[in-house]
């Protein structure tokens, strides 16, 4: 078998999209979403009996729920059965999840209606 592998746990997601952090969960609001994380991470560990050189990982999550403010409980007047609002909820839940800089990622600038950044 090939070699063996290991996983971060950044965010789990079963009700409530969760950071999982080391000081304590935060849950983030399913209306709004978080829109945007940026985390970096550290890896230490050993190879060989050997101290190995710290892995590093720059990146950021994106999770929010798209569905329109005035469409999210109630559709043409009337109120939405629990299925129709759970569906609605993961039809227009967009998340991603990528190394590098936010700022950057087109798909976020169009979701969040972002057009530039200035730093002035």
């Amino acid at each position: 078998m090939g070699g063996a592998s290991r996983h971060i746990s950044v965010a789990s997601f079963t009700n409530m999209f969760r950071y999982l952090l080391q000081g304590g969960d935060i849950e983030t609001h399913w209306e709004m979403g978080t829109p945007v994380h940026t985390l970096k991470i550290r890896i230490d560990g050993y190879f060989n009996e050997r101290q190995m050189k710290p892995l590093f990982f720059e990146g950021y999550i994106y999770a929010a729920n798209l569905t329109p403010p005035d469409d999210f409980i109630a559709r043409k007047g009337k109120f939405k059965s629990k299925a129709e609002e759970t569906n609605d909820r993961i039809r227009n839940l967009r998340m991603i999840f990528k190394s590098g800089e936010w700022k950057n990622d087109n798909e976020i600038k169009k979701y969040m209606d972002v057009k530039e950044y200035s730093l002035v």
